[in-house]
């Protein structure tokens, strides 16, 4: 994984000024900062910005959310007041290593919104207006969860990798990011799965291939740990 420079598109700019115009200044000052840690996220927030799709940050404070944290919403990713001075700053494992780099939690998620900006999620209903069954329902549903996940991941570990000056993870690197990340328990229920299990790339990606979202939408069926959409 090449470290790139991050550069953010006129467009994506003048979204987040106008985040800033809105939000908290610590809060603002997070959301910039954990896009510009992932040159990868950058170019694909940039991206959606210039065409259209993405069109803007907001704080939510008519409800939109529902029982969710975040989530993207007819174009504009979401926050409720308080979502982002929860996953500001955790660390559950305590075991630190010299060398050991936090999970930056709120590039994951944005990593996620991206995903979904890009792609709207699936509906009940299929495009020619006839009803999914259920169980096809679903299995899309956990399909689009999964390849959001895995952007997220990617996008967080690239982040650490830029803040280890560029260089790529260790093994142990890559465990305390897994075990830091406030989202973990979907990812180690897909590695302890008795069936299909994710697999990582050397450097600590997660490649989105068929395999591996199956595995991890399998396991997010059994986990409910996501309080963004």
């Amino acid at each position: 994984m090449a470290v790139l420079a991050v550069s953010l598109s006129a467009p994506l700019q003048a979204l987040l000024d106008d985040f800033a115009k809105q939000a908290p200044p610590q809060q603002a000052a997070q959301v910039t900062e954990a896009i510009t840690a992932s040159p990868s996220l950058a170019a694909e927030l940039s991206a959606l910005a210039a065409s259209g799709l993405l069109k803007g940050f907001e704080i939510d404070t008519a409800g939109r959310l529902s029982r969710f944290g975040a989530g993207a919403r007819e174009g504009k990713i979401l926050f409720t007041p308080t979502f982002l001075g929860d996953v500001a700053s955790t660390r559950p494992f305590d075991v630190v290593e010299a060398d050991s780099i936090r999970p930056n939690n709120t590039t994951f998620v944005l990593g996620h919104l991206a995903a979904h900006a890009k792609t709207p999620s699936p509906e009940p209903r299929a495009p020619d207006g006839t009803a999914r069954d259920l169980p096809t329902f679903i299995m899309l549903k956990m399909t689009d969860e999964a390849t959001a996940d895995l952007q997220g991941w990617n996008d967080m570990v690239e982040a650490a990798q830029v803040a280890n000056g560029g260089k790529a993870l260790t093994a142990p690197q890559v465990g305390y990011l897994m075990m830091s990340l406030r989202y973990r328990a979907v990812f180690f229920n897909a590695m302890r799965s008795s069936g299909q299990k994710i697999t990582f790339a050397p450097d600590g990606r997660i490649d989105p291939t068929p395999d591996n979202i199956h595995a991890l939408g399998t396991a997010l069926r059994q986990t409910n740990v996501f309080d963004f959409d």
